[in-house]
């Protein structure tokens, strides 16, 4: 004979439960709907409060070193804002940072005026998993030039920079 008890989960413990996994989750799941299990977070600070540092995440250090986390904690809202997801989005971030310093060299003073709908800039952007030239007159660009020829020879020499920044570009 099978008896039946009813009893009263929070919202804490059904998160618990639900973050173990195997029964205990689907148990969590009759009380409560995925959505108020797993939130997905409004902000940096909720971010970092439901978040913590996994051993995976990757520092940007001085002297630009890129270091693997060696520790799981809380993460830090205010001092944890340098931690990648991974190694390889560590080296696609600094590789973004030194396209944006080349390419501010080489603007020499242009800046693009996306408002300006009738002016043609040409941009260096990622197409499926090509690197292409294309004319854009107002969708905003991080790699954008006056001239055609400007983009291909930044191309042409940044390539690999370009490549490893990847869908940062």
């Amino acid at each position: 004979m099978k008896k039946e008890r009813n009893i009263t989960l929070t919202l804490e413990k059904a998160k618990e439960w639900y973050n173990k996994g195997g029964e205990l989750k689907e148990v969590a799941l009759q009380a409560f709907s995925e959505e108020e299990l797993n939130p997905l977070p409004r902000s940096w600070e909720e971010f970092c409060r439901v978040n913590p540092v996994k051993t995976s995440e990757a520092v940007i250090c001085t002297e630009s070193t890129i270091v693997t986390c060696d520790y799981s904690e809380i993460r830090d809202s205010d001092c944890d804002r340098e931690i990648c997801p991974s190694q390889k989005s560590a080296e696609a971030h600094l590789a973004l940072i030194q396209l944006e310093q080349l390419r501010n060299y080489w603007w020499n003073g242009w800046k693009p005026n996306w408002l300006e709908g009738n002016v043609q800039k040409y941009v260096i952007q990622k197409w499926r998993d090509k690197i292409s030239i294309e004319t854009s007159y107002v969708t905003h660009s991080f790699l954008s030039f006056p001239t055609y020829e400007m983009a291909k020879e930044f191309l042409e020499c940044f390539r690999d920079l370009i490549e490893k920044a990847g869908d940062l570009i």
